[in-house]
C-alpha cells in the first residue's frame, strides 16, 4: 500500500500491448497463515475438503463426450472416507452446495474454502432425473490426499484396473463414458484436495 506494508503477492499477472494490465494476487494474510503452516507442518493445515474429484463440463460438446445432455460439475470420484459414506455417487450433477446453486467447479471450490474441516454441507445433486440431497461432514485436505495416495499405491500393486461393483459408478456416469473409452477424460479431469 502507500505506506510500504505488504498487502498481496502477486500470483498471475497480464501484460501486453493490446491490454492495459491485469494482476491477480493472494492476499498478504491468507499469505501469511499458508508458509506458516508449510514452514511448520510440510503441508496447509485446516483446509477444508470434500472428498471428491470433479468433472467440470462447461459447454456441450464436452457433455456429449461424456454420453451427458447437461452441463454442470460432475462428481469423478469418491476420494475421502466421508464422501464414500455420504451416499453421494459417481456421475452425479452438483445442483447446489448449501443454498448456492453451482455454476462451475472454481465456484464450488471457493464455496468449500469458506468452510473449515468438521462442518456439514449439504450436495443437492441430480441422479436419475430427481433431486437429491446429502450431508457431508468436510474432511480435512491434507487426509483426504493420504487417503488417495495410499488408494494409488494400493492400486500399483496389481489391483489398478480392476473394476469394484461398489464403487458407485451408475450406468450413464460420465466417468464410465470417458475415463475407460479414452475419450480424453484425463484433459477435463482434475483432482482438487479441497
Amino acid at each position: 500500500d502507500q505506506y510500504g506494508n505488504l498487502i498481496g503477492i502477486v500470483v498471475a499477472k497480464s501484460a501486453g500491448s493490446e491490454i492495459e494490465g491485469l494482476g491477480f494476487v493472494i492476499p498478504s494474510n491468507l499469505a501469511k497463515k499458508i508458509t506458516s503452516s508449510l514452514i511448520e507442518t510440510g503441508y496447509v493445515e485446516g483446509r477444508a475438503a470434500a472428498g471428491i474429484s470433479i468433472l467440470d463440463l462447461t459447454d456441450s460438446s464436452e457433455a456429449m463426450k461424456y454420453g451427458v445432455q447437461i452441463t454442470g460439475v460432475y462428481i469423478a470420484e469418491l476420494n475421502g472416507n466421508n464422501a464414500k459414506k455420504s451416499g453421494l455417487e459417481v456421475g452425479d450433477l452438483i445442483y447446489y452446495l448449501d443454498d448456492d446453486k453451482i455454476t462451475s467447479g472454481a465456484q464450488l471450490i471457493s464455496l468449500i474454502q469458506e468452510h473449515e474441516p468438521g462442518d456439514k454441507v449439504v450436495f443437492t445433486v441430480v441422479r436419475d432425473n430427481e433431486l437429491k440431497k446429502f450431508d457431508l461432514v468436510l474432511e480435512d485436505s491434507q487426509a483426504v490426499k493420504s487417503a488417495a495416495d495410499e488408494q494409488a499405491n494400493e492400486g500399483e500393486g496389481g489391483q489398478s484396473g480392476q473394476q469394484n461393483p461398489n464403487s458407485g459408478q451408475n450406468e450413464n456416469s460420465p466417468q464410465q463414458n470417458g475415463r475407460n473409452n479414452g475419450n480424453g477424460w484425463e484433459d477435463f479431469f482434475d483432482f482438487f484436495p479441497w
